[in-house]
């Protein structure tokens, strides 16, 4: 079978990506091996968090689209958490993808997901029940996590200084301070001069491209990146 590997990142630390997506795809590279499965890429998303949807998954969305357009017949994750470790988002995401084409299949190289992502019935009660146990209890988890996190980022706050969370594009974090990020300044001034000049986001996308201004994450730049950097004041 054709399938098209995908990794996620959560963590904003870039020191961290590099360790996590290669474990992702050896996991993923040495199952689909195994099992017989042809690889035909992956894609990824690099500090995304799990809670955010589809429009905010450039490298998901590449993903579904390949196999949208007949590229791919499955996509392969490390384990489902991989889309997301809320089930309200994980559910949304498999409904998704397996509304693409009936025979299409979610694909896991976790052994404790087996049982409920190569399906052949996408009713099948067995496999939704394991599927919203195993979501619920990393829901739980979650939960805890972004409790901690949030009570330690309003201590910082109260502090003073920036107190974490995604930087916008054309700016860093430098000593708990914002400072502007001199290429992506440039790169934010040029596609702020597209828009005015009332170019779509399409087209903004393709001069970007041409013009060698790269996005902070992935190679290409999508639509939707464009609108959220545009929508920032």
């Amino acid at each position: 079978m054709r399938v098209i590997g995908y990794t996620r990142i959560s963590s904003r630390n870039r020191e961290e990506w590099q360790p996590s997506r290669s474990d992702q795809e050896r996991r993923i590279r040495a199952w689909c091996k195994a099992n017989g499965h042809k690889l035909v890429r992956v894609e990824q998303d690099e500090a995304v968090s799990g809670t955010n949807g589809l429009k905010q998954r450039d490298g998901l969305q590449d993903a579904l689209a390949a196999v949208r357009s007949g590229e791919a017949d499955g996509l392969v994750v490390r384990d489902l958490e991989r889309l997301s470790r809320d089930l309200m988002v994980q559910e949304a995401i498999l409904a998704e993808l397996w509304s693409i084409r009936p025979e299409v299949e979610m694909l896991s190289t976790s052994s404790t997901d087996q049982h409920n992502c190569t399906r052949d019935n996408p009713d099948d009660p067995s496999r939704k029940f394991v599927r919203h146990v195993l979501g619920a209890a990393s829901a739980y988890i979650r939960d805890l996590t972004v409790a901690r996190l949030q009570r330690g980022k309003r201590a910082k706050a109260e502090r003073g200084g920036f107190a974490g969370g995604s930087t916008p594009f054309g700016w860093r974090s430098q000593d708990r301070e914002l400072v502007e990020d001199p290429t992506e300044q440039t790169t934010l001034a040029r596609i702020r001069e597209l828009h005015g000049q009332g170019r779509s986001l399409r087209a903004i996308a393709a001069v970007l491209e041409a013009e060698d201004h790269r996005p902070r994450r992935g190679q290409r730049w999508h639509p939707n990146t464009l609108a959220r950097i545009l929508d920032r004041p």
